[in-house]
């Protein structure tokens, strides 16, 4: 039997991967996903395609990506794009898993929450400090450089 996080890793890849562009899209919107996750996205699928020596211009290739995920609808992603969102998705939602099961671990004891300029939280799990973005309904998203301006692929299917 594999370790939780393993299995936890493996399931996340699976859902990830059999998602299509439009849904890429509503998870990563929906896990608040900002530019710097997009380009630590981006950045991992340019260094996987370049086993051998990275180029100077991957940074660049990188935040090429990024725009172009920025400005595009999903169902005018390609590869590099969709594989980007992806690789920023597995990252998030394996962070997010990882502390979902040192809490289920933990003694059932309240976590004490330190918040840090009204946006941030952080609380100490098993020794390590895990933060997370505090962000309230009735505001509006965090200004924390949006990915996308555009509304959801999905909306303008709803007249079909």
């Amino acid at each position: 039997m594999p370790p939780a996080s393993d299995a936890g890793a493996r399931c996340i890849q699976h859902t990830v991967d059999d998602l299509g562009p439009a849904d890429l899209w509503t998870l990563a919107h929906g896990t608040a996903m900002t530019r710097d996750d997009l380009a630590w996205g981006a950045a991992a699928i340019l260094a996987r395609e370049r086993l051998a020596q990275p180029d100077p211009l991957d940074e660049l290739a990188a935040q090429a990506i990024v725009d172009e995920l920025a400005e595009r609808t999903p169902c005018r992603w390609g590869r590099r794009h969709t594989d980007a969102v992806r690789a920023a998705l597995y990252r998030t939602l394996a962070d997010l898993a990882d502390v979902l099961l040192e809490v289920s671990e933990s003694t059932p004891t309240p976590l004490h929450w330190t918040v840090d300029d009204g946006r941030r939280a952080s609380a100490v799990i098993g020794e390590v400090v895990h933060d997370v973005l505090v962000q309230k309904a009735e505001n509006a998203p965090s200004a924390a450089q949006p990915v996308w301006h555009h509304p959801s692929p999905l909306v303008g299917l709803s007249h079909l």
